[in-house]
């Protein structure tokens, strides 16, 4: 999923160098590489304690509970990346479609 992601991000950054108004700020780009990496570790940091599960007994319920709440911020965290990206998307499909209108009005 991550290769994904960053392929969506190049393609935003793609389209918004080469339309007439910049939709999207180069800090604003900037931030959603920072996000990605953070997204990478996030993504990590579900794997390990997916993993702790295995090695848990079933009787440890304040292990599985703290497990339980990291992997429910965990989760909380990826949506709030996915959601990020999800706002370019729809800015860059705003931005880009007002441009090809103006176009073929043209």
């Amino acid at each position: 999923m991550i290769e994904e992601l960053n392929k969506t991000l190049e393609i935003i950054e793609f389209l918004n160098k080469h339309i007439k108004k910049e939709a999207i700020s180069k800090k604003r780009l900037e931030e959603e590489r920072v996000n990605l990496t953070d997204f990478i570790v996030l993504q990590q940091n579900i794997k390990k304690d997916l993993e702790k599960f295995n090695t848990i007994g079933k009787n440890k319920s304040k292990e599985i509970l703290t497990l339980l709440a990291s992997l429910n911020m965990d989760f909380h965290s990826t949506i709030w990346h996915l959601e990020q990206l999800h706002e370019l998307i729809k800015k860059m499909i705003v931005c880009y479609g007002e441009e090809i209108y103006e176009e073929e009005e043209s």
